[in-house]
């Protein structure tokens, strides 16, 4: 499926993620090309002189040689939603303890297995 199925389309409007040396930045951005594997975008600052992209399937940034490094959202709301969705999950996993509880049961535990990794595991 190429970028412009799935909705992207030049002059809409992105939230941005950008994880480099330091503390990450968020920047909103304006998409100025969309290609069969890549969406191009300008930040709105105008920081860069350059079009930057992300791939429209991951919607992660082109790293290059460098890897991954950031990320695309759709709106802001996204983004928070990413970041409280992850701050929860960090909170569960912090609070598990070492080992079972004696309430757990192995059916209990494979329902959450299931839960968590999906029926495949």
């Amino acid at each position: 499926m190429s970028a412009k199925d799935d909705g992207w389309h030049v002059g809409g409007s992105i939230f941005v993620l950008e994880k480099s040396w330091g503390k990450p930045r968020t920047y909103q951005a304006t998409v100025t090309k969309v290609g069969r594997k890549w969406v191009e975008f300008q930040r709105n600052d105008g920081w860069r002189s350059k079009d930057d992209r992300f791939d429209h399937e991951s919607m992660r940034l082109d790293g290059g040689a460098m890897g991954w490094r950031g990320r695309v959202y759709a709106d802001e709301a996204e983004y928070v939603l990413d970041c409280e969705i992850e701050r929860a999950w960090t909170e569960l996993v912090r609070s598990l303890p070492h080992c079972a509880p004696d309430h757990m049961t192995i059916d209990s535990i494979s329902r959450v297995r299931e839960m968590i990794l999906g029926a495949e595991k």
